[in-house]
């Protein structure tokens, strides 16, 4: 009998969890969260959002780039990636491929608003002498009461009004995912190991949300 290229319901159950913890550490810009899920190397194709493309690139590396104030780690981006129906294929006894209709949303809002992390950003030429530098956080609590912080910078006193940008990518995400660990008798388990992403087409203007160079001179990408 020929093996079966379907992931057992187990498997599919790890790695659905792992693409959901994917997407929510990106909208909840929860960088410990995405670096607990990934393998030690990934296989990142980014072409269509930042043309960026490496077969073998460390984890550390990718949370870098992902975190970086001119990518989504913006404190005034808001995003939201959906992953809608999706087939899966399990290539190997340690990988499995699924692939993802999507739709990635993304608001940048004017300087100024509350940032993902509670924090109140002073924009450039504020305070005394008006010497503050654009990007400079003064921390506050959003729900006036002690250690509370809402993330996505949503509260009575933080509400964001002014939309500098907005742009929303649709098309198809193919998600790599490999059994990683075993060594000296350690755990093995599931971690997610890339993405190569599809633009069909891109929705507002996308190319102005980020600030870096994702999104600008590559309207559409296949990841090829």
């Amino acid at each position: 009998m020929a093996p079966s290229k379907k992931p057992t319901f187990e498997e599919y159950l790890a790695c659905s969890e792992l693409a959901f913890e994917w997407a929510e550490s990106y909208d909840d810009k929860d960088w410990d969260r995405l670096r607990g899920i990934l393998a030690p190397t990934l296989t990142i194709n980014y072409a269509g959002v930042n043309a960026f493309h490496d077969p073998a690139l460390p984890a550390s590396s990718f949370i870098a780039m992902m975190a970086n104030p001119l990518f989504l780690g913006d404190a005034n981006i808001d995003s939201q990636h959906m992953l809608g129906l999706a087939k899966w294929e399990k290539v190997s006894q340690t990988e499995i491929v699924s692939w993802h209709q999507s739709r990635a949303a993304h608001v940048r809002w004017e300087e100024g608003g509350m940032g993902w992390d509670g924090s109140e950003k002073i924009s450039a030429g504020a305070g005394a002498g008006g010497k503050a530098e654009e990007g400079e956080r003064r921390k506050r609590d959003v729900n006036g009461g002690e250690g509370k912080k809402e993330t996505g910078g949503r509260g009575e006193t933080g509400e964001r009004k002014t939309v500098a940008a907005k742009g929303h990518g649709h098309g198809m995400v193919e998600m790599y995912y490999r059994k990683v660990g075993g060594e000296r008798g350690g755990e093995v388990e599931w971690k997610w190991a890339g993405i190569k992403t599809k633009v069909r087409w891109n929705e507002y203007e996308f190319e102005r949300v980020f600030r870096g160079s994702a999104g600008k001179g590559r309207e559409n990408g296949d990841g090829k």
